[in-house]
């Protein structure tokens, strides 16, 4: 019976080509979506990785409600006595004050460049506390030095030496640029426009009032446990400022986005399903077309002894292996699929691109893709595969009077 499944995929190879298409269809779409949000999960997981690397607590001002993705967060200044308080208390290895506001790179036009929001900072070449990394040049150290991410200095046309135009909440400045820097190790990092001038300058430009953190970043001992060094800050912490474990901190930033990935990964699988859903008509009207065509030759196999199951198992046969082929094209067309998913977000959102990286194959895509392909192709394929099987042995003496007529119409408009 496997020789004659063989055989028969073989003899109406054109016939299941639209079955194969359906599958195709429907499991790229499948595996497309899984494909899309696990990479996408896999992007912003190393993103928020990079946030929090070194940051074992984070010392801040309550927040009235939370942003939203995309949103900066509502920030009221931490002063700086609270600094002096916090690197004082036993577990403490490293504490630093985030100057940061609102600092925007004008390219040779005057337009603003690299992603929003614009941020700018003040330099920290500590690895353990910030996460710009200089890639070449220098740090900003005078007054009017400044070091922008390798991005955003691309998209303005800016080298180092050059005189580059910043806009403040103050207006326009201009500064020298001194180094090119990346912006922690993950693909988010092209998404991020950020500007960085030395701390001095920066406490000047951007602190509200000068003189104030928007935080404070603090780096553990070794063996100090985040709960642990949280209790110990908030004993020593004046009345509106607050004590977070890094791991809270990030799973603040991160969960707006998650929730966001969530509906948007729901809401592909439902238009997935529906293809599937489609899919399934056409390859039921496909195999149903097929065995009205092959009555004599259905009838001669229970002629000459097949059984009724033997004649089912060999049109199913047929559909698994329309559904594996299906399924495997299908796979590889996925992954198409999730490329263009993440161009047409890009486009969706006004040319702001995704942190796509490198697509993820998870297993799930893998095994979601068989599954649905092959259980679906067998499902639609069932009710013809039984009629198949009540083709009466007498079926194949009776004289054809006609020639059967081409299923290409009926295809063509299946």
């Amino acid at each position: 019976m496997v020789k004659l499944v063989f055989r028969g995929l073989r003899a109406h190879r054109a016939r299941l080509v639209l079955s194969m298409v359906a599958v195709v269809a429907g499991v790229a779409f499948v595996a497309g979506t899984l494909i899309f949000s696990a990479t996408l999960d896999r992007s912003f997981d190393r993103a928020f990785a990079d946030l929090g690397r070194g940051t074992d607590m984070v010392v801040r001002s309550p927040r009235a409600f939370e942003p939203g993705p995309g949103e900066r967060a509502p920030e009221r200044p931490v002063p700086a006595s609270v600094l002096r308080a916090v690197q004082g208390v036993d577990g403490v290895a490293k504490a630093h004050g985030v100057v940061t506001g609102f600092a925007a790179v004008l390219d040779r036009h005057g337009t603003i460049a690299g992603a929003e929001p614009q941020t700018g900072v003040a330099w920290d070449g500590d690895r353990d506390l910030s996460l710009p990394r200089l890639t070449s040049g220098r740090p900003p150290s005078a007054a009017g030095e400044v070091a922008i991410d390798v991005t955003t200095a691309r998209a303005a046309g800016h080298r180092i030496g050059d005189r580059v135009t910043v806009a403040l909440p103050s207006g326009t400045r201009t500064f020298r640029l001194t180094g090119l820097f990346e912006v922690g190790d993950s693909a988010l990092s092209e998404q991020i426009s950020m500007t960085a001038f030395a701390p001095g300058t920066a406490g000047r430009l951007l602190s509200d009032p000068p003189g104030t953190y928007a935080r404070i970043v603090v780096h553990a001992d070794d063996g100090v446990s985040q709960e642990r060094l949280r209790d110990a800050v908030a004993a020593v912490l004046p009345s509106g400022v607050e004590a977070v474990t890094g791991r809270q901190a990030i799973d603040e930033q991160a969960g707006p986005l998650k929730d966001t990935l969530t509906i948007i990964r729901t809401f592909l699988l439902v238009f997935a399903v529906i293809a599937v859903f489609v899919g399934s008509f056409i390859i039921f009207n496909t195999f149903a077309m097929l065995v009205s065509g092959r009555v004599r030759e259905l009838a001669l196999l229970r002629a000459i002894g097949a059984s009724r199951g033997q004649v089912t198992r060999s049109v199913l046969g047929e559909a698994a292996g329309v559904g594996l082929a299906g399924s495997t094209l299908g796979l590889s067309a996925g992954l198409g699929v999730a490329i263009g998913l993440a161009r047409l977000m890009t486009v969706a959102t006004g040319g702001e691109e995704l942190p796509f990286g490198t697509p993820v194959v998870p297993v799930s895509a893998v095994v979601a893709s068989f599954a649905v392909g092959t259980l679906v192709t067998l499902a639609a394929a069932f009710v013809p595969a039984r009629r198949a099987s009540r083709v009466p042995p007498v079926a194949a003496l009776r004289a054809q009077t006609a020639a059967p007529r081409p299923l290409r119409g009926r295809l063509a408009g299946g």
